[in-house]
Parts: C-alpha cells; structure tokens; sequence
C-alpha cells in the first residue's frame, strides 16, 4: 500500500512539474548506467579478468602452433618413409629391369585379393609380370601378379589370397602352399624335415623368389608333421611402392 502511494505521489508530481520528473529519472538512470558500464570495463580490462583473457588468447595461440607444427612432422615423416620405400626399390633396379610404381588401392580395401598399381602398358607393364617389394635389407618378396593392364594402372592378384595354392620349397622340402589371405599361408610338413622360424618360402612358379618367410611351427603328435605358418614380413598396411618385373614362367 505504501509503495502504491509513493509512486501515485512520483507520478502526480511529474504531472504537475510539466515532465520534468521523469526527464530528471531517465538522466539518473543514464548517469547510474554509464557509471556500471565503466565500472565493468575497469574490472574485465585490468586485474583477473584481464590476465584470464590474455591467457585464453595465448593458449589458443600456442595451441594453433603446436597444430602447425605436428602438421609439418607428419609431412616430414612421409616423405622419409617416401624416400626410404624408394631407396629399396632403387636397390632392386641394380639389380634387374623393371618399373617401380606406387600403390593406389590395397587389398585392404578390396574384398578380392587384389591391389591397383599407377604403372600400366604405357610403361612397360603387362599381364603376368610379378610385383615386388622393395629390398630393406631383409630382401625382397612377391607380393603378386599383374592380372589386368591398363595405360597407367595395373590391377595385381595378391600371392596369398585366400584359396590360392602353390608349391613352395621350404627347408629343402617342396611343400603345397596354401594362402590365408592379408599376408599369411600355411603349409604341412612331416616331422623329417628340419625347418625353422624365419625359413624364407621359396616359390619356383615365381622364379624362384620368396613370397614370405616362416612365422611359427604347430607340431600335430597324432599325424606325426608339422603345421607351418606363413607370413610375409612386409606391412601391406604402409606398403606405398612396388617393384613390376617381366616376367614369364
């Protein structure tokens, strides 16, 4: 009730004063305002609040360095992986005729067992040739066999796709190979011969080159022979160039 009154009375004084009531509060109203505002701008541009916007500022900064700089890391990476994968096949080159060529596809990517090379007829590829990976100092092994020709690409049949069987000297044995897919086949060998982890698979229907090496050795009591398991000791997953080499059984 008594604030009722109050402001009957402000307004009746207003009313009487010819407005100049409430000119005077909206100068009072400004004047507070302008006062909050400055005062506000005093707090955010100095003491606490002022170092906590300096230092979000710096950290976005230092954070869009850092990202620059991984950036640059990675590019530098690749391109010594780069110059590593073309020093081994530059290895081979010294070695025998062929055309080095990069990886466009995997069979990671394909569900076939195949990969696609940026070699073609227009470089010298043809069908049946054999696709190497470069010599790292472990030697080189057969990744596949060109399947189809096209100007500038090759699509490659993967050694050791599933389902594909071969022979293979292992040991001094000739055994059936018999491909798992990725980069692993296995073979069966009796107890007679004497072979070891690390045995390179030799395969004469690819010119008597390496298509893996042995990874590990399953002894079966009951059939009195052993379960080799094979893999290739290259990683598909990072391979970025290949070696093509005519070839012809």
């Amino acid at each position: 009730m008594l604030t009722t009154l109050v402001f009957a009375a402000i307004i009746l004084v207003d009313l009487l004063s010819g407005g100049v009531v409430r000119d005077s509060a909206r100068a009072l109203a400004a004047n507070i305002w302008g006062i909050g505002a400055r005062a506000s701008a005093a707090v955010f541009h100095s003491g606490t609040f002022s170092s906590a916007r300096a230092l979000a500022e710096e950290n976005r900064l230092l954070k869009s360095e850092v990202a620059e700089l991984r950036a640059r890391l990675a590019g530098i990476a690749t391109v010594e992986e780069d110059a590593r994968a073309l020093r081994a096949l530059a290895k081979l080159a010294t070695e025998e005729d062929g055309v080095g060529a990069p990886i466009i596809s995997s069979l990671f990517s394909s569900p076939y067992g195949t990969l696609l090379v940026g070699a073609g007829s227009d470089e010298g590829v043809e069908v049946g040739d054999l696709v190497l990976s470069g010599d790292d100092g472990r030697g080189s092994f057969v990744v596949g066999r060109v399947r189809d020709v096209g100007k500038h690409r090759a699509l490659v049949d993967y050694a050791l796709a599933p389902g594909t069987r071969f022979e293979g000297v292992i040991g001094g044995a000739t055994l059936q190979i018999e491909g798992a897919g990725g980069r692993n086949a296995r073979a069966e060998a009796p107890d007679s011969v004497l072979i070891e982890s690390g045995d390179p698979v030799i395969v004469s229907e690819f010119g008597g080159r390496a298509v893996g090496i042995v990874g590990s050795i399953s002894h079966d009591v009951a059939n009195a022979s052993n379960d080799i398991f094979i893999n290739l000791p290259v990683d598909l997953g990072v391979l970025r160039y290949v070696y093509v080499i005519p070839f012809s059984p």
